[in-house]
């Protein structure tokens, strides 16, 4: 699985390069996403820009990375969600949980300085 990892001030956004999020391919992502958390341990903007789709096994995918994150110190935003996702995410109350945010920028910004989502 491609990653693309860039950096925003002191926050890393890390961008799966992948059309869509599914069984075939979330073990995978969980373990691309520990290893970027364990190297560098900084607050992450995981930048879903080229993601599609997502099935309910990856929706537990998502938990399971926020909740790694936050035992090795860092927080985890998620940007540039497509529309069909943000639906679901709303239907789910996924905005309860995850920090949502319509661009990489703004969440850096934010996991910096603690800002509130504007999702």
């Amino acid at each position: 699985m491609e990653i693309q990892i860039g950096y925003i001030d002191d926050v890393k956004i890390v961008c799966p390069v992948i059309d869509e999020i599914t069984y075939k391919n979330t073990k995978d992502l969980l373990s691309e996403m520990k290893t970027e958390i364990k190297r560098d341990s900084r607050n992450i903007v995981m930048d879903m820009r080229h993601i599609e789709i997502i099935d309910s096994v990856s929706l537990g995918t998502l938990v399971t990375i926020l909740k790694y994150a936050g035992s090795k110190g860092s927080s985890l935003a998620i940007s540039n969600v497509s529309n069909q996702i943000k639906e679901l995410f709303n239907l789910l109350n996924f905005t309860d949980v995850f920090r949502i945010y319509s661009d990489s920028e703004t969440a850096a910004k934010a996991l910096s300085k603690s800002v509130e989502p504007s999702a």
